[in-house]
């Protein structure tokens, strides 16, 4: 298993725990960007 791989399933169950989290509500939107990378953006 390369390290390319690993990390990838790495930020798939950082990923699926921070959108299990979301759908169960206990955090906002906005942090759930935060955690992966996006910000909000006003237009």
């Amino acid at each position: 298993m390369t390290r390319a791989t690993v990390l990838q399933e790495v930020r798939q169950m950082q990923f699926e725990e921070i959108s299990e989290r979301r759908q169960r509500q206990t955090m906002t939107m906005a942090v759930v960007g935060a955690m992966v990378g996006v910000t909000e953006r006003g237009y």
